[in-house]
């Protein structure tokens, strides 16, 4: 007769259990690795999903008028409606507000323009408010460019009935609505051409209105001829030149290429 003793039966019990466990320890470890996996995945697929697009943009200035035309020249396709222009932009347009690109999906070869300001830095911005993401896809400089760098409106008078004279002095009056220079200033000369006289001043904010008069030996005589030059600087570059005739009221003459 065989006989098994109670110490191998607990060993073989043992053993069994010990099986069992290995086994749910694998399943466990396998599940876990699963979830892991699943989660890194779904994670990874979304931020492919709302990744900022990429492309790339062409430009093409117009250093008569100011304007700059944006293409589109490769890259991903994008919705119009999430883009805008910032910076040198004069219209300083919100996400969306581009004309040409409202409402447009936009790739390659579609373009929109915009004036530009000399000296600045233009960007264009892509914002998408439902996933909360923003970046600047392309920045350009925009160069200094003669013509859009100054606008000078010149006034000759022999009174003060304009009221935009101090002291009623007669004189030349300038205003210098714009301009772009590394410097920060204008520096703005004005002639008379057939009393052979001279004056200038420094300008370094837009929007500046100078008045040449009795002070500065300015009183133009009736019909005199009066060339108004603008320079990057005092001793720089030349930008603009102007010829007026005074007439002897508020509103000079145009004399465009009269010479001084």
């Amino acid at each position: 007769m065989l006989y098994t003793s109670h110490t191998d039966d607990c060993r073989s019990k043992r053993r069994a259990t010990a099986s069992t466990v290995g086994v749910l320890l694998l399943v466990a470890v396998t599940l876990i690795l699963a979830l892991v996996t699943a989660t890194f995945v779904l994670d990874l697929g979304e931020e492919t999903d709302t990744e900022v697009p990429q492309a790339t943009f062409a430009y093409d200035l117009n250093t008569t008028t100011g304007e700059l035309t944006i293409t589109h020249q490769s890259g991903d396709t994008i919705d119009g409606d999430k883009l805008g222009f910032g910076g040198a932009a004069q219209a300083k347009n919100t996400i969306g507000a581009i004309p040409e690109w409202s409402g447009q999906t936009i790739e390659a070869g579609d373009s929109a323009t915009v004036t530009v300001t000399a000296g600045e830095t233009l960007l264009i911005r892509y914002e998408d408010t439902a996933r909360e993401e923003s970046a600047v896809l392309s920045r350009r400089d925009i160069p200094l460019f003669a013509g859009t760098n100054a606008e000078i409106t010149a006034t000759a008078s022999e009174s003060a009935e304009t009221g935009a004279w101090t002291g009623g002095n007669p004189g030349v009056q300038v205003e210098v609505d714009n301009f772009a220079t590394p410097t920060g200033e204008l520096y703005v000369v004005v002639e008379l051409c057939d009393s052979d006289r001279s004056a200038s001043r420094t300008v370094t904010e837009p929007g500046t209105t100078i008045l040449f008069d009795n002070n500065d030996n300015m009183d133009p005589n009736d019909g005199e001829l009066i060339e108004l030059r603008t320079y990057r600087s005092n001793g720089g570059e030349l930008i603009t030149t102007q010829q007026v005739r005074d007439t002897g009221s508020s509103e000079p003459a145009d004399a465009s290429g009269a010479t001084c």
